[in-house]
């Protein structure tokens, strides 16, 4: 289905599909369609280089978060960049924590059940 949408494209060379130019017009919707992002944006530059840390915004799907933008200015040089649409899981990073964090104990308490193992 998503090949007939346009979305994926079959690439011979690599014997693999690929998200197709339809994809990124999808995700430019998305993005201009939260003129939040935008500001948000400025004051994480300006934090990040103030402070000399990394600061993101991401949003929760399913188990994992899902960034919406990253700035990157660790004070030991390591400025790897997270690339828009990268995920992270929720249950072991601090990037999840922080989300968890934010839920009221009701979503927390339920949210936390699915990352624990069946016994």
């Amino acid at each position: 289905m998503l090949v007939e949408s346009g979305f994926l494209e079959y690439v011979t060379h690599r014997r693999g599909y690929s998200l197709s130019i339809a994809s990124l017009s999808l995700a430019l919707s998305f993005r201009s369609a939260e003129p939040e992002l935008e500001t948000a944006l400025r004051l994480m530059r300006d934090l990040a280089q103030g402070r000399q840390v990394n600061v993101d915004v991401a949003i929760a799907d399913l188990d994992e978060m899902v960034y919406l933008e990253s700035v990157r200015f660790s004070r030991k040089g390591i400025f790897r960049r997270m690339v828009e649409g990268s995920r992270t899981p929720i249950a072991d990073t601090s990037l999840g924590c922080a989300f968890l964090a934010g839920l009221d104990s009701t979503q927390r308490e339920k949210m936390l059940k699915t990352f624990r193992p069946s016994a």
